[in-house]
């Protein structure tokens, strides 16, 4: 199985796991094994975004880091558990 992910703001844009190298832009999604995800994820990554839409659309109940594709923002928003923060900045719009 394979999952999406992609760089936090503040996290490294390469990792190296059981030695493969992952390097991805922010902003930016690649595919990778489900196992090399959850190492990427405790390293900062985030999972691809769940869902897509308008601010007005964004889920009214989400789970802390769930991801949505805000097109209104034109970026990747992660819940923080307070308010919808881009992924790439941690500005919270």
């Amino acid at each position: 199985m394979t999952v999406q992910v992609m760089p936090g703001g503040s996290s490294p844009t390469t990792v190296v796991i059981f030695g493969r190298t992952y390097t991805c832009a922010v902003g930016s999604v690649i595919t990778v094994p489900d196992a090399d995800a959850l190492v990427l994820m405790a390293n900062g990554w985030i999972r691809s975004a769940v869902g897509t839409g308008t601010t007005a659309q964004r889920p009214a109940t989400p789970l802390v880091n769930q991801t949505f594709y805000d097109t209104t923002v034109g970026a990747v928003m992660v819940f923080n558990g307070k308010g919808w923060a881009r992924h790439d900045t941690g500005v919270i719009a």
